[in-house]
């Protein structure tokens, strides 16, 4: 994905860790369930829609959604994320549209990205993994707890490089004391 594309920058603000929409997708991946989530609602993404409920814009919240998401279904936020529109849709995007995906919720959500433009989040059951769709493009969601461990392993990292720099620091002290001596 292109970094610096404003609309990606967006999505992405909504997925690091810390963020509502992130505890959502970490609940969901916990909880050992899939999800196919759109991220915007307008009359094209309604128009791919079937079935299910449509809830009229109840407030976002973490638990909220992953409670949907034990359903079968595909749920409809509002495009700032702070509402949900519809639960357990069967989404209907165009099959002629090209996909690489293998499994029945990624390649829906690659279709449904490309169809609606909007940016689509499927939450592998089996893998638990979260992807990210946005046009044609895609990125896996790393997991929080892999993102915490990969910066804790940097800063024990930056800390052994800090006090190699300090050690040196001092060596050079003495050395520079010691060849100023008469």
């Amino acid at each position: 994905m292109a970094v610096g594309d404003p609309i990606l920058d967006e999505v992405l603000a909504q997925l690091v860790p810390g963020t509502s929409l992130r505890e959502a997708i970490d609940r969901i991946i916990e909880q050992g369930d899939g999800a196919l989530m759109v991220l915007g609602h307008d009359e094209g993404v309604e128009s791919l829609c079937s079935g299910g409920f449509w809830l009229g814009g109840v407030g976002f919240s973490p638990p909220r959604l992953a409670e949907l998401a034990k359903m079968d279904g595909g749920i409809v936020l509002d495009d700032e994320c702070r509402r949900i529109m519809a639960a357990n849709i069967h989404f209907l995007p165009n099959p002629d549209l090209p996909t690489e995906e293998t499994g029945s919720r990624h390649r829906t959500a690659e279709r449904l990205a490309l169809h609606t433009g909007k940016p689509v989040v499927a939450v592998s059951e089996a893998r638990s993994v979260a992807t990210l769709f946005l046009g044609g493009q895609k990125a896996e969601v790393a997991r929080s707890s892999t993102i915490e461990a990969r910066n804790s392993q940097d800063m024990a990292t930056l800390e052994r490089l800090r006090h190699r720099v300090d050690q040196a620091i001092e060596a050079l002290k003495e050395l520079g004391s010691w060849e100023s001596r008469p």
